[in-house]
Formats: C-alpha cells, structure tokens, sequence
C-alpha cells in the first residue's frame, strides 16, 4: 500500500509541476488546458474564488485545485477500495486483485488526459526536445572526459575509481554523474571543457 502511495504522489506531483513548467515556459496557455476535464473545473472555480485575481495568481491557484482535487479524489477512492477488501494482514493487501490506493475511474481519466496533453505539448515541444539533446550531449562528455580521466573526479570518487577506462571506472562515473543536480552538471561541463574557467 506505501509503494501505491508513492506511486500516485509521484503521478500527481510530476504532472502538476509540469503543467506550472509548462505554463511558466509559454509552452501552452491556460486557455489551451482548460479544455481538459479537471483543469477546466479547477480553473472556473480559482476564477469565480476571486475575480479581481492578479493574472499570474491564477495558474498557481488552478494548479492548487486540481492537487487538492486529485489528493481528495485517491483518499476517497482507497477508502472504499479498502472497506470493500477489508484487509486483515498485509498478504491480504498484496493479493489483492487490484490496487487499494487509486484514483476513481473518472480521476484516472482526467489524469491520463492530463499525461496525454504534456506529452504532446510539453515532453515532444521543439524547444524540450533541443534542450534534452543539449543535455544528453552534456552527460555524455561528462562520461566520456572522467571515465577516461578519472584523476579529474574528486578525491574520495578518484579513489574509488580506479584505473581509467575499466568498467569499475564506468560504474563510479555514472554514479557521480547521476548525483549532479542540471545546473551542476553543467557547470561542472564547463569546468572541464572552457580552457577559461579554473578547475
């Protein structure tokens, strides 16, 4: 049931910090996603909440809506779920033929129209995509340059690094690597690629 919940809490936080990215980065407006079914709703009501709202007040209270919408919606749902299996152990919840912490079918399909209209409009935008090939181009180099140089890693990673090329080097540069936030990785690019910048 945990690993359910952080399922969904994962679903919901990723798609509505996505759709503020998005709105944020003029990707869409909030024009083009009030059309679909949750956004419409929550927007009418953030509006209709406070009239003379400040035009940049009124994503964020949308945003906040259709949280509080999509949390109340899985408490309610996994509630009946969970009187309906009247679970007397964990087994009981594990073999379950269905999840017990969900959205209501309505939920799951606003959600999944949701999912759908960022995929189209956001993860496949012209500009995503050329700052995502920016970006894997970045990891590359940063893989390429430490993992024939790993004497460039920091101490405590050069140590466990080992010798240069070898796949013990490989696993210990994938592993810094994927602990850098963007901005470090991209700073740390620079580092090691600007002939102006210090290491």
């Amino acid at each position: 049931a945990e690993a359910q919940v952080a399922a969904l809490a994962d679903d919901i936080a990723y798609n509505n910090h996505d759709l503020d990215d998005g709105l944020r980065a003029r990707l869409f407006t909030l024009e083009e996603v009030q059309a679909l079914p949750l956004i419409g709703d929550a927007l009418a009501e953030a509006r209709a909440a406070s009239p003379a709202m400040a035009p940049e007040r009124v994503a964020p209270e949308t945003i906040r809506r259709v949280i509080n919408r999509m949390v109340g919606d899985v408490v309610a749902e996994s509630r009946r779920r969970i009187g309906a299996l009247d679970p007397r152990s964990v087994d009981d919840i594990r073999r379950a033929d269905r999840p017990v912490v969900a959205f209501s079918a309505a939920m799951a399909e606003a959600n999944l129209a949701l999912r759908d209209f960022l995929f189209t409009r956001m993860y496949r935008h012209w500009r995503v995509n050329r700052t995502m090939a920016k970006s894997k181009r970045v990891v590359q180099m940063l893989f390429s340059l430490l993992h024939g140089g790993p004497q460039m890693l920091p101490p405590l990673w050069r140590d466990r690094a080992g010798e240069a090329g070898t796949p013990a080097c490989a696993r210990v540069v994938c592993d810094y690597i994927a602990g850098m936030t963007d901005r470090y990785a991209l700073e740390e690019h620079r580092r090691l690629t600007d002939p102006d910048i210090p290491g």
